[in-house]
């Protein structure tokens, strides 16, 4: 549902709000502690440390209802550290005093033991390093049941009864990374992960990066280090495996590192998920999120993956807020603190299945604006009109009622599947980029296959026509995929490739991936790196001939690939040999006709950056010709706009297609609309005489074309000839 000038309450609005079924039904139960949970499975209990209601207590629930059992009050200071569900015992935290140990049935306490608090020069390595960061609160041996502390690059045991330090270890790393800030043990004891500080591998916005270590503790040597340019925001450990979560910035999102056996498995960038709980009993992560047009950032869309590998299965919709803290397999249920209500929820983990459609309810009676339409074209070589517009309608929010917010405006998203004769309403916007595969005559499946970049995701996948997304990404490591190109012989070849921006120079320091071109050639289940490319576009004749033209990421040299895509041959380049830029943004190309040479069409720009590299492409548009295949470039039509006016995306620019001899590449709806009249070689901006800011959404036969109203409401079909020249009045 888009976003809007206030939130409805419930029965405000006048249709049926549409909703995923069946989803996941956590059940809500007493206050909960905000401290991580602790659950022993076969005892049916759950503990919790901290402020309920302005009183500090140690808390136990039931994991089969969730009700609170008991609690006791403790210092305020004090926080549940871990619990030996064998000894049935707890340990209690408490700076300064040392740890407690509590019977974990009657919690009372069975002993006492006095840490030292570590020393201020250990932590010193790195001034700026947040205190907060630190790992203030001591580990317990998994193995000998030691309590351990951490200070400094220094890993201290303690004996269990006195506290006395009976082993140290000092992290072998040279220069001047530290202190260590973040830790956890295997499972077996045998292995110790680390993330140290470090200054060098800080990104842009943050003072410190990390060096990320595994230690053989039976030898006490560093078994592998990788670099981080990240801030640590999530730490999850299971087995002899970790998932380490990164924040790097608002563009880009969270790099994931996989550890398994003490060696990083994978790492992933611009990942939209928080890995929150491993499903022991399935052999499967459960994290929270999705991406910014299917679910980013809300609790209730939670994901599953493959713990082995970070691809992600299928995500499911929850009933409600449920950030995730742990998994019990005793009870097989997930458990979590809501933020809204502050309360322990239960979710059971066999209830998480790929969510389903949700029904669409009729739009509201109203003007339909399609201004910045998603447009579905048909697959390629089939004509017919767009295959789905989406739209939205203003409504009014509680009219005549007391409902809070009564009588404001907010916008639903809608679309129309049969050409703008009727409108349902949507529950979330969707992405731009969406394209259509052609099935095989032989596929007995009612819908074409649609596919779409979904940032966070990587790239979804729709069988019953939008309704329903499901990720399709396994094998992309940089999962903010700004495109999706379809091979048209898609039917036979089951060909696609998909791109990113958002991937680190090859010779970066930090060890995130750096390709940004996949393949996949089973119809979106597995992709391939094929290089760091952008830009991409496939030959219409890409059955026979195996045609790619790409760019380089970020950069102004072309590459073509005539094998489709497995080799790559350098071409010409945009711009001036000494030129940074610019940068291309999208590609076409358009068939050899009637004695004219087939020609390739870029829309490039001039790029925006990021803590002094370049970022991605998004301003400063301008079109591009080459008639030998990328050899060289001529500029057709040029442009100064610049990154202050951000609807000027060329992200948005499509190549709709031919009619009546004539090629219509949409723009924006500022540029408006750009026809040629001679396959392509030259370029002249038009837009609609009557109703200028309209844009143009898909071509049809006889010259005609589908447009979505600008100043008038829904979608119509004009001719080209009342198009004028020129861009629309007051633009450029």
């Amino acid at each position: 549902m888009a976003s809007g000038a206030a939130t409805p309450g419930p029965g405000s609005l006048p249709f049926p709000r549409p909703t995923a079924s069946p989803t996941p039904r956590p059940t809500h139960t007493a206050p909960i502690p905000t401290s991580p949970l602790f659950v022993d499975g076969p005892a049916g209990r759950i503990y919790a440390s901290g402020p309920v209601s302005g009183t500090a207590q140690l808390a136990v629930y039931d994991t089969r209802d969730g009700r609170l059992l008991e609690a006791v009050p403790i210092a305020r200071d004090e926080r549940l550290l871990d619990i030996d569900r064998e000894g049935r015992r707890l340990y209690v935290y408490r700076p300064a005093f040392g740890v407690r140990m509590l019977d974990a049935g009657a919690l009372t306490e069975t002993g006492r033991v006095g840490l030292p608090v570590p020393e201020a020069g250990d932590d010193a390595v790195l001034a700026y390093v947040p205190v907060s960061r630190l790992p203030r609160l001591p580990l317990v041996d998994p193995i000998s049941g030691q309590l351990v502390t951490i200070g400094g690059m220094r890993v201290r045991w303690h004996d269990q009864v006195t506290g006395a330090e009976v082993d140290v270890l000092t992290v072998p790393l040279d220069g001047e990374a530290g202190p260590i800030t973040n830790a956890s043990f295997s499972a077996d004891g045998q292995l110790l992960y680390l993330a140290v500080a470090d200054g060098d591998l800080a990104p842009w916005d943050a003072p410190t990066g990390s060096i990320l270590v595994a230690v053989d503790l039976r030898t006490q040597q560093v078994i592998e280090r990788r670099n981080l340019r990240a801030t640590i925001s999530g730490w999850l450990a299971w087995d002899r495996s970790l998932v380490v979560e990164g924040d790097v910035y608002k563009d880009i999102g969270l790099t994931n590192s996989l550890w398994i056996d003490g060696h990083e498995r994978r790492r992933v960038t611009a990942a939209g998920v928080r890995w929150k709980a491993f499903d022991a009993r399935r052999g499967r992560l459960v994290g929270v999120g999705g991406s910014s047009s299917f679910g980013d950032g809300d609790p209730r869309m939670l994901a599953v993956a493959d713990p082995t590998s970070l691809d992600l299965h299928f995500r499911s919709r929850s009933a409600s807020d449920l950030p995730l803290t742990t998994y019990d397999a005793a009870s097989d249920a997930i458990f979590g603190r809501s933020d809204d209500a502050g309360r322990l929820q239960r979710v059971p983990a066999d209830a998480l299945a790929p969510a389903q459609a949700p029904h669409e309810a009729p739009a509201p009676t109203g003007k339909i604006h399609v201004n910045r339409a998603v447009v579905v074209q048909p697959p390629a070589g089939r004509g017919g009109g767009p295959l789905a517009i989406t739209g939205q309608v203003s409504v009014t929010l509680g009219a005549g009622t007391s409902t809070p917010g009564g009588g404001e405006a907010m916008w639903l998203d809608t679309v129309s599947r049969d050409g703008g004769t009727s409108w349902t309403v949507l529950e979330r916007a969707w992405p731009y980029g969406i394209v259509a595969a052609p099935k095989s005559p032989l596929d007995t499946a009612s819908t074409d296959a649609w596919f779409a970049p979904a940032g966070g995701v990587g790239v979804v996948r729709s069988t019953d026509e939008g309704r329903s997304w499901q990720p399709a990404s396994t094998g992309i490591d940089a999962l903010k995929v700004m495109d999706v190109d379809v091979s048209p012989d898609f039917a036979r070849d089951h060909t696609l490739f998909a791109t990113s921006y958002t991937t680190v120079p090859a010779d970066s320091d930090d060890d995130d991936p750096t390709a940004s071109a996949w393949r996949s050639r089973d119809g979106g289940n597995r992709w391939e790196a094929v290089g760091r490319y952008a830009a991409l576009a496939l030959s219409p004749d890409f059955a026979h001939d195996r045609t790619v033209i790409a760019f380089e990421h970020l950069g102004p040299r072309c590459f073509i690939s005539t094998d489709g895509g497995d080799h790559w041959t350098a071409r010409g380049r945009l711009g001036a040999d000494d030129d940074d830029g610019p940068f291309a943004g999208e590609s076409w190309i358009i068939p050899a006709a009637d004695g004219r040479p087939r020609v390739v069409l870029t829309m490039a720009t001039g790029g925006t950056t990021v803590g002094g590299g370049a970022h991605w492409p998004e301003s400063g548009m301008g079109l591009s010709r080459s008639t030998d295949d990328g050899a060289t470039w001529e500029r057709v039509y040029p442009t100064d706009l610049s990154w202050d006016e951000p609807e000027y995306f060329s992200f948005d620019a499509e190549l709709l297609g031919e009619t009546a001899g004539t090629w219509v590449l949409r723009t924006n709806r500022v540029t408006g609309t750009l026809l040629s009249r001679d396959g392509g070689l030259t370029w002249q901006q038009h837009h609609l005489g009557d109703d200028p800011r309209a844009p143009v959404l898909a071509v049809q036969p006889g010259g005609r074309v589908v447009i979505g109203g600008g100043q008038s409401a829904g979608v119509r079909t004009v001719s080209l000839d009342a198009f004028v020249p020129g861009p629309p009045p007051g633009m450029r």
